[in-house]
């Protein structure tokens, strides 16, 4: 498990490892505007949530579809899986959650 400071710590890691690994070959501009249009993407699902409210369905901020997009979009795109396993850390399913929310 997690707590809630640790998850943003462990953030604060992966985006540094993140980053970082871009420093000698950056890609290119093609494939940084399809990494954002992914994101993007995600992003019009939370505002069209926004607007139109579920209050059954939506327990979360910005509703569970949303934010299950996102979590497979940074497991996928952001290589958080890999992160993990290349500093020997498992986490939880819960502890996982925590750390994908606070990404």
């Amino acid at each position: 498990m997690l707590t809630q400071r640790q998850a943003h710590a462990l953030a604060g890691e992966w985006y540094s490892w993140f980053v970082a690994r871009f420093d000698d070959e950056p890609d290119t501009p093609a494939q940084w505007d399809l990494l954002a249009d992914e994101y993007e993407e995600v992003d019009l699902k939370r505002e069209r949530r926004d607007e139109h409210p579920d209050p059954v369905l939506d327990e979360e901020p910005h509703g569970p579809a949303v934010r299950r997009a996102m979590h497979r979009l940074l497991l996928t795109r952001g290589d958080v899986e890999r992160f993990l396993r290349e500093r020997d850390r498992m986490l939880s399913d819960a502890a996982l959650g925590m750390l994908l929310d606070a990404l």
